[in-house]
C-alpha cells in the first residue's frame, strides 16, 4: 500500500477533506496496477534467470512493456467522468480527465493495456 492509497481511503471515509490532493490520490489508487504489473510481472519474466536480457532481441519486449506503462497511464489518468473503484454515492469525478479530447483518452487506455499483455505474454514466452 502506498501513502496514496491511505490518503484515498481517509478521504472516502470522511476523515479528511476531499479535496484536489485527495483526488488525485484516488486516481493513483484506481490506477496504480498500471506500474505494478511491468515491475512486478513483465520485468521479471524477461530478467530472469540472471537479471539480464536473454539476448538483444528482447529489447524490443522491454520496449513494448514501456510503451505500454506510458501510454496507460497517460490514457487511464486522462478519461474523464467518474473515478473506477470509488464509491458511486461519493460522485468522485476525475480531476485530471481531459473531456476536451473526446474518445482519445479511451483509446490510449486500451492501446496501453494491450501492449501490457503483449509484454506479458512476450515475458512469459522469454
Amino acid at each position: 500500500a502506498s501513502p496514496a492509497d491511505s490518503w484515498a481511503a481517509l478521504a472516502l471515509t470522511g476523515h479528511v477533506p476531499l479535496g484536489a490532493f485527495a483526488r488525485v490520490c484516488i486516481v493513483l489508487t484506481a490506477f496504480g496496477w498500471i506500474l505494478s504489473m511491468p515491475l512486478s510481472i513483465q520485468i521479471p519474466l524477461l530478467l530472469l534467470p540472471n537479471g539480464r536480457l536473454l539476448s538483444r532481441r528482447w529489447r524490443v519486449t522491454l520496449w513494448i512493456v514501456s510503451a505500454g506503462f506510458g501510454i496507460g497511464l497517460l490514457g487511464f489518468s486522462t478519461v474523464p467522468g467518474p473515478i473506477d473503484g470509488a464509491p458511486p454515492e461519493r460522485h468522485l469525478v476525475n480531476p485530471l480527465g481531459i473531456r476536451a479530447l473526446g474518445p482519445v483518452p479511451k483509446t490510449l487506455a486500451i492501446c496501453g493495456a494491450g501492449l501490457l499483455l503483449v509484454g506479458m505474454v512476450l515475458g512469459a514466452a522469454a
